[in-house]
């Protein structure tokens, strides 16, 4: 028997607890493999791998690998094929076999540029790795790609869940260390060809969906291997109404009964229909999804057109947030930038109105992948598309991912670009987090200033001011695309130290700082100390519980959050904040969980001083 090495690595992120993701795609190509008796007979599965660790070492620890399969993407694909050439080169008879998303469709120069692949695979990876497999088995050789057509029947594809696949795997991780995550896929295909996309580029057409028994065991298998996070693999999850309500409630049943998994990630169809507001309503209430994503990508119509993709309407939009409140969750979107033909003026609306809507966003820099119709030499040509690599920031040395980043277009200078990313940064992580939010919302209700003014304004104020807390927390961004650190412009869980530091070491002076800058910029704003006041007490920023009462000369809370009419008279703020859960490990853990949620927030009502309350204050005040 020959032994068989697959491999699908993690990036790496660092910390004492690291997610790992269950290597579906290579499990699947191998579950489907191995149901032929031809490679059943020759080859045996000898391990699966993961882990980055030194090439050298993984190369050696190898024992006799005849195949050594993988599949790459952005996060993994200079590493693994560094490992492919070690491998080679300790082990020349092996057969080297490689698919994945970032293997290029016309990929004979790729080859040449990289001789010690000996195999590529493409298209149905199950189809088209049998194949290989079997050639290997009966012949000893194979063709040096093998590219298999669309499936549209995936009810005889195996789930490497149940054949066992993953279960040594899974035995051999210390659930002390790792969390594990998986891949559920309950669909294949996208009818949508976003220029920016390789999901559709590669699957344009009809969906195929799998059988409902197999999703049932795969969730199953999920649930009794302790499986934390589940990702949906479904394109556009929710197209199918009751078989997708069906999925979510699977996914929750074995919740309740096991305990796992306990979240999951969804991409949800573009269409954003009402009975998908109900399938998240369901998995929210679980606490199995912390919001509801809609993607926009842009609202500019020039935008849409040039990557081919529909939006929802603001009306639909709308109606989606509407329903979403009424179950007491908020919506969130996505946004790119610099799609062809997006202005900055374009996207500053975009974030500005989208804000002063109450819908949090997320903004992403425009990543080109090597199959997506935009990689083309046409299609950059005609949009302008000006690009350089970035390196994604990982702990250890032995390489670099690298990713295409858009810096410039035909519509947006790299210098906009390099703005328009600041500004949704410090937007999204001090006034979608709570940090922010009171100040910025009375200065455009009072003032009229718009949240991407007060954000610009801001980062201008600090860029000069490198003692203070906020240039310091952007310093890793000042100049990102010369630096080539854009992707850090992403809010996410490498903000968890400023985020403590804001709850804790850092608050006063932050608070105290921000409120010169406001001071300094609008001179005329009166009730500011009342302002800070409550903004710093509007979050949970202590493990324990308290309760706070605030006499401020205003409703000034109701006429902020609540858009009631200002009354200019003594009002008690009575605020109740619940404390941090205990299952966090710091707030800022706490802070970063739950930014897009607002489960940060205290509880704060406003009601009047009455008169003789009154008189003891402004006797107090006398005296």
């Amino acid at each position: 028997m020959h032994n068989v090495y697959l491999a699908q690595f993690n990036i790496t992120y660092g910390g004492d607890r690291q997610f790992t993701y269950v290597p579906y795609s290579v499990g699947t190509v191998w579950a489907s493999a191995s149901n032929s008796p031809e490679v059943r007979d020759h080859f045996r599965l000898a391990g699966v791998i993961t882990e980055k660790q030194d090439p050298e070492v993984l190369a050696q620890s190898m024992i006799n690998p005849a195949v050594f399969a993988v599949s790459v993407y952005v996060w993994n694909v200079t590493y693994t094929l560094e490992v492919c050439r070690v491998i080679k080169h300790q082990h020349p008879s092996c057969t080297i076999v490689v698919g994945g998303p970032s293997v290029p469709d016309a990929c004979d120069q790729w080859l040449a540029d990289h001789p010690w692949v000996d195999v590529v695979v493409q298209g149905e990876g199950e189809t088209a790795f049998t194949q290989v497999m079997q050639d290997l088995a009966v012949k000893g050789h194979t063709a040096p790609v093998h590219r298999a057509p669309r499936m549209r029947d995936l009810t005889q594809v195996p789930s490497p869940y149940q054949q066992g696949v993953f279960d040594q795997w899974v035995q051999d991780l210390d659930v002390n260390t790792w969390s594990i995550n998986a891949v559920l896929e309950t669909n294949r295909g996208c009818p949508f060809g976003c220029t920016y996309c390789d999901w559709g580029s590669a699957t344009l057409g009809k969906v195929a969906c799998f059988d409902q028994s197999r999703i049932r065991e795969d969730i199953e298998w999920m649930a009794l291997n302790r499986v934390e996070w589940v990702q949906l693999a479904d394109a556009n999850f929710g197209a199918f109404r009751e078989r997708d309500a069906w999925v979510a409630d699977q996914l929750i049943a074995a919740k309740q009964k096991w305990g796992w998994p306990r979240l999951c990630n969804i991409s949800w169809h573009k269409s954003q229909n009402d009975h998908m507001v109900e399938i998240a309503d369901r998995l929210i209430a679980s606490g199995m999804l912390k919001e509801y994503t809609a993607s926009l990508q842009s609202q500019s119509t020039t935008v849409l057109a040039a990557i081919k993709r529909r939006n929802i309407t603001d009306q639909q939009l709308d109606r989606i947030k509407q329903l979403g409140e009424q179950r007491g969750f908020a919506i969130h979107t996505e946004l790119i930038t610099p799609l062809p033909g997006e202005t900055v003026d374009s996207i500053t609306d975009t974030m500005e109105t989208l804000t002063q809507r109450g819908i949090k966003f997320s903004l992403f820099p425009l990543q080109i992948l090597v199959n997506a119709e935009m990689a083309q030499p046409h299609y950059r040509e005609k949009h302008g598309l000006v690009t350089h690599t970035h390196t994604l920031a990982e702990p250890h040395a032995w390489t670099k991912e690298q990713e295409e980043h858009v810096i410039e277009t035909n519509t947006m200078t790299r210098t906009e670009f390099e703005q328009v990313m600041l500004m949704a940064m410090v937007l999204q992580m001090y006034n979608n987090t709570g940090f922010t939010n009171v100040i910025t919302r009375f200065l455009h209700r009072a003032h009229q200033v718009a949240y991407t003014e007060f954000m610009r304004l801001m980062m201008l104020w600090f860029e000069s001011r490198p003692q203070s807390v906020v240039h310091q927390h952007l310093e890793p961004v000042w100049n990102h695309v010369e630096r080539r650190t854009t992707s850090h412009c992403y809010v996410g869980l490498w903000n968890v130290p400023q985020y403590n530091a804001l709850c804790t070491t850092q608050r006063d002076q932050f608070y105290a700082e921000l409120q010169e800058f406001v001071h300094h910029t609008w001179p005329h704003c009166e009730h500011v100390a009342d302002v800070f006041a409550l903004q710093q007490h509007s979050q949970i920023h202590s493990r324990q519980p308290s309760t706070i009462n605030l006499t401020l000369a205003s409703n000034l809370w109701d006429y902020v959050i609540n858009d009631q009419p200002w009354t200019h008279t003594p009002h008690e703020h009575i605020i109740q904040s619940p404390g941090m859960p205990a299952q966090f490990a710091s707030l800022g853990h706490f802070r970063n969980f739950n930014k897009s949620t607002g489960r940060y927030r205290t509880n704060i009502t406003c009601q009047p001083v009455q008169s003789h309350e009154i008189n003891q204050i402004h006797h107090a005040i006398s005296q």
